[in-house]
């Protein structure tokens, strides 16, 4: 027998300088039953963006504008999280002002959230519109896959290794944030978006969600969403992403520091991926220390062969004659005992 569930949502847009697209982004979520409210969050756009919300207010029911209580300017990830403050209902969604929710949108979400009562929340399939050939070059040199989702469904149990790039079965890919449906009781455990970081925060959150969650896949063949992709979108800046990429893992460690929530065989796993970044990532000097602070925090490390020691060792030292033969040596003490 399948569990009861009354699937009420509220959607929340942060907003800020989307008066192009944000009437097509309301009109959409607009239309579904589930969706008992949509909350703009006006951000101190430059455009006319806050009178739109205001028209877009008076003209729907379930439509609620408000700006930061100072009215003034505060990013992506603060205007998402006083939207959570400000949201009703147990289901939350996201939805970027220049993207749009597809009439399929919410199909499986009431399927899964009936039969699995334990889903914290359900992953769904996102495509993407180009609004120019500059910015679909752009966006696939940055993200490098036109369908946001995972290459194939996982267990709730294996979401995080996938983040991780460490499922078993190679299974790959992200989540677009109007893909996801989340119960209002996850971010409790998972905290919500991280203001510092002024890219990536989505990814942030949905790292966190994953490893102390159970996500549920829902419509990963056809787009259940669409994210607009235009020249002026920050997150197709390489230089960017790099810079807010390293941010990103050091604000994973540090959540997975002050939390007890993470299991220990997914923090370990962690630990490993970041300093294996940090190892990829630095100078030569910076690379030895994160090299040498793994070992002796992980020395069972140095039994493994072709591992972390191993390839983080050429990293370090190069890969050339006397380190080859040093690595291949240890590997014959290690299989001989």
């Amino acid at each position: 027998m399948k569990a009861s569930c009354n699937l009420e949502v509220s959607v929340i847009i942060p907003v800020y300088n989307a008066e192009p697209f944000l009437r097509k982004a309301v009109e959409a979520a607009e239309q579904h039953k589930v969706v008992k409210e949509i909350i703009l969050v006006e951000d101190q756009s430059p455009d006319q963006s806050w009178k739109l919300c205001l028209k877009l207010e008076k003209e729907y029911d379930k439509v609620k504008a408000f700006q930061h209580p100072d009215k003034g300017n505060h990013g992506c990830g603060a205007t998402r999280n006083y939207g959570f403050t400000l949201a009703s209902y147990d289901y939350i969604t996201f939805a970027d002002a220049d993207n749009y929710i597809l009439p399929n949108r919410y199909e499986k979400d009431i399927e899964i959230f009936k039969k699995h009562p334990d889903a914290d929340g359900v992953y769904n399939c996102m495509g993407i519109h180009y609004y120019s050939e500059t910015s679909k070059q752009q966006f696939l040199e940055t993200v490098k896959q036109e369908i946001l989702t995972f290459s194939q469904p996982v267990t709730p149990e294996d979401v995080a290794l996938v983040f991780l790039s460490a499922h078993p079965n190679k299974v790959s890919g992200s989540w677009g944030i109007d893909a996801l449906t989340i119960k209002r009781s996850l971010f409790k455990k998972s905290g919500v978006f991280n203001t510092q970081l002024k890219l990536q925060q989505d990814v942030d959150l949905f790292v966190k969600m994953s490893m102390v969650g159970r996500f549920y896949p829902g419509e990963l063949s056809n787009p259940t969403c669409v994210r607009g992709v235009h020249d002026q979108q920050r997150s197709t800046n390489n230089l960017l992403q790099a810079k807010y990429r390293l941010q990103r893992w050091q604000s994973l460690n540090d959540w997975i520091e002050s939390t007890s929530l993470v299991p220990t065989v997914i923090k370990s796993l962690f630990k490993k991926r970041y300093y294996d970044f940090l190892i990829r990532t630095s100078s030569t000097a910076k690379r030895f220390r994160y090299f040498m602070y793994y070992i002796l925090k992980n020395p069972s490390v140095i039994k493994q062969s072709y591992g972390f020691f191993d390839f983080n060792f050429w990293k370090v030292f190069g890969k050339n004659w006397l380190t080859l033969h040093l690595i291949s040596f240890k590997n014959k003490l290690t299989l001989k005992r």
